[in-house]
């Protein structure tokens, strides 16, 4: 069985403070990545000495690289620019933040659970949690891990009633996506509010291949400084209406592009699944963009109904009409 070239990707900002431990964590894995790629996007702190002091002194050269962006690009496009310079170069490729540990087995559990199962696409890991201080947070949320798991894996399947096809607490930096996958991202960068490991997760679940391992592939760290993910999500998350609105936008770019010729659509049960949900989230964009007096949208909402699969869905629309700015 041949063995997968693994690319880790890693963008950078001013991540002085933690690096260095992130760096160390990819240097020990028991199962090295064959290129490391880091993208820093013109960080004015010490990162870009840190990183090439760290690959000098642990001679690191030949397979570590370091681009330098000429302007601060912020870091979902700096994620997407770095994903399509690797493209047709390497096997799998694993996301990597700037600030969070790796488990040290990580690549040699979820590229050897990929190169045993070639149906996997994208791969998700689960998590430790831990503080600015790397103390571990105890908390209950879906995909953080405890001191107990089993490696199982399983297909995260598509859900109906999701507004996104794959809400969850699946985060990028645990993710590991083949480089197919990630070759169909270039009909998604130009939707800018919604990193790129929301797409991959998205076009796995659509094309079948998205599964998750109960492995915890990292420790995720949650400080004051967190541009993206689950601190971002649960403490940062502005309840008004532009936003519902905006995922539900991504998520109907989404469909519109599956419904457009995806091969495994052509089976009928998941074309009417996907093409109702797309009629659903049509209907709620109009809804919630609508300059109608309030109280009428929300009579009128009863024409929605029959596609709610939620009953949470319909009562959060009706709340954000009445209630949000």
């Amino acid at each position: 069985m041949r063995e997968l070239k693994t690319i880790v990707l890693m963008c950078t900002f001013n991540g002085e403070k933690y690096l260095k431990e992130q760096l160390n964590s990819l240097k020990l894995q028991t199962l090295r990545p064959d290129i490391v790629y880091i993208f820093d996007d013109k960080s004015t702190d010490e990162t870009i000495n840190i990183i090439e002091n760290f690959i000098r002194d642990n001679e690191l050269a030949e397979s570590w690289f370091l681009k330098q962006n000429d302007v601060n690009k912020g870091w979902r496009l700096n994620f997407y620019d770095a994903i399509q310079s690797v493209l047709g170069e390497g096997d799998l490729v694993f996301f990597c933040d700037q600030d969070d540990i790796w488990t040290e087995n990580k690549i040699e559990v979820m590229a050897g659970a990929m190169t045993k199962n070639p149906q996997i696409g994208v791969l998700s890991g689960k998590y430790f949690l831990v503080d600015g201080e790397g103390s571990r947070i105890h908390q209950p949320l879906k995909n953080a891990c405890d001191e107990t798991y089993n490696f199982r894996i399983r297909k995260v399947r598509f859900n109906q009633g999701a507004s996104h096809l794959a809400w969850g607490q699946r985060i990028g930096c645990a993710t590991c996506a083949r480089i197919d996958i990630l070759d169909k991202l270039r009909y998604f960068n130009f939707v800018k509010l919604f990193a790129h490991d929301t797409w991959t997760s998205d076009i796995g679940i659509a094309f079948d291949v998205h599964y998750e391992i109960n492995f915890p592939a990292i420790y995720y760290r949650i400080h004051n400084c967190n541009s993206s993910g689950i601190k971002q999500g649960y403490e940062n998350q502005p309840r008004r209406k532009e936003i519902r609105l905006a995922t539900l936008k991504h998520a109907k770019i989404c469909l519109d592009y599956f419904l457009g010729g995806l091969e495994n659509l052509k089976e009928a049960r998941k074309y009417k699944k996907f093409k109702k949900l797309e009629r659903f989230l049509g209907k709620r964009i109009r809804f919630l963009q609508s300059k109608r007096n309030k109280f009428i949208l929300c009579f009128m909402y009863i024409r929605l109904l029959p596609y709610v699969q939620w009953w949470r869905h319909a009562a959060g629309d009706i709340y954000y009409v009445l209630f949000m700015k």
